[in-house]
């Protein structure tokens, strides 16, 4: 015996089965225009570095905008010296030793540490006659800070010294 569904129960399905292809039709308008758009490129952008480096002293002074010192005493005869000009004002000169020894020396305007040495060290020593703060460990300093009116000035060595040493070497270099 056959059974025939109740009119309603069609009508239903007619209504539901013409709402999904509806909403199908809908997602599909909106869909292939934003499929179709091409996200507008923008040109690369050419990002220069913070710091440029420079050839000699007064090429350093020009690019900071200050009368950069240089250090006059090092513990080893330098092979090679960098120049190089930060962007925030910070003047840098790195020399190179035999043996890969290295002194970093910085000079920037106002009283901040300009030393970019975050390392906590255990030994803080001051020297009031140079107006200076020696850090290191074990009795060897290898961080000098000092400051004037003007400038903020910092010497960093790959190899430590001691205090008596540091205190002959920032004689001849504090202005």
């Amino acid at each position: 015996k056959v059974v025939p569904f109740s009119r309603r129960r069609q009508t239903w399905r007619r209504w539901a089965s013409l709402a999904a292809c509806l909403v199908v039709v809908v997602a599909v308008l909106v869909a292939v225009p934003l499929l179709r758009e091409q996200p507008e490129q923008t040109p690369p952008v050419q990002a220069l570095p913070p710091f440029r480096q420079v050839d000699s002293l007064d090429a350093l002074s020009e690019a900071v905008g200050f009368p950069v010192t240089e250090v006059s005493s090092l513990p080893f005869d330098p092979v090679s010296t960098t120049y190089t000009a930060y962007d925030e004002g910070l003047a840098e000169i790195t020399y190179t030793g035999p043996g890969g020894q290295t002194a970093t020396y910085r000079q920037s305007c106002g009283s901040e540490d300009n030393s970019g040495d975050y390392n906590l060290y255990p030994d803080t020593q001051t020297l009031p006659e140079q107006n200076a703060t020696l850090k290191g460990q074990d009795g060897l300093y290898t961080l000098a800070l000092w400051t004037d009116d003007t400038y903020t000035y910092s010497l960093h060595l790959s190899s430590g010294l001691s205090a008596d040493t540091w205190q002959a070497l920032l004689g001849e270099t504090t202005p």
